[in-house]
Parts: C-alpha cells; sequence; structure tokens
C-alpha cells in the first residue's frame, strides 16, 4: 500500500474551518497561517518559538490543536523532507505575542508528544541580515 505521509485532512479541515487561517504545501515546507483573519497583520517581534525532536510523522493536524494551548498561532512552517514527504524533525511556530512565545516554550519544552518521545521547544532568533556578495 503506498501511502503518501501528511497531516489526517479532515482533522486539519476542521482546524481551517475553525479559524479562517490559509493553508500552503510547498515542497520543503507545510505553512499554516500568517496572518490571523482577524489580525494582527504582523507578527510581533520575539515571538517565534523553534520547536524541534518531533517524530517524523507528526503533522499539522496534531501540532496546531498543541500549539494553541500556548497562545494565538500567527502561523505555523512545518519543515518537509521532499523526496520521503515526511517532517523533518522540526518547526517553527509564531505567536502573536511574545507573551504566548515565552508561554509555549515552557508547555512544550519535555511534552512527550509520543510516549518517551519528548519534543524541544525554544525561542528562535529571527536572522535579520542579508547578505549581498559579488557586488562590481
Amino acid at each position: 500500500r503506498t501511502h503518501k505521509p501528511g497531516p489526517d485532512e479532515a482533522k486539519l479541515k476542521l482546524i481551517v474551518d475553525r479559524t479562517g487561517y490559509k493553508t500552503e504545501v510547498t515542497a520543503g515546507q507545510r505553512k499554516y497561517g500568517g496572518p490571523p483573519p482577524d489580525g494582527p497583520e504582523r507578527s510581533a517581534y520575539h515571538s517565534e518559538v523553534f520547536v524541534g525532536k518531533l517524530p517524523r510523522e507528526v503533522f499539522e493536524d496534531e501540532l496546531i490543536p498543541l500549539c494553541e494551548k500556548a497562545g494565538k498561532i500567527w502561523d505555523l512552517r512545518l519543515m518537509i523532507d521532499p523526496a520521503s514527504g515526511f517532517n523533518k524533525g522540526y518547526c517553527f511556530v509564531t505567536y502573536c505575542s511574545p507573551g504566548e512565545s515565552s508561554k509555549a516554550c515552557e508547555l512544550l519544552n519535555g511534552y512527550e508528544i509520543r510516549p518517551g518521545k519528548p519534543i524541544k521547544a525554544n525561542t528562535s532568533v529571527a536572522n535579520l541580515r542579508l547578505f549581498l556578495g559579488n557586488i562590481p
């Protein structure tokens, strides 16, 4: 049986119907949200959380309800291995406020997403530098 990895589409549809957020799937990433239909238009500075040590078969249908326990999600970006279709073991969750991202780190860091499989969560620092090279 060839089963393509991915979220439970029915569960994901219920989440999207409830929140009004958009989903976008590209070769290397599955994105949910950004910006929320009712705002804010921009995410707050220092409000992104890196979530790692994810089992490869975990998708946003499971991550969104878990991450929502900490507060309002601005967006969630799950990195995908294009060759296998499974996740790469990490995602980024941006919250609408820095307070919610702090709460998410406390809630998610060490959380057992599967028996004996604790995940890691810490504040992500956005890379705001741009390198321009080979300019004549």
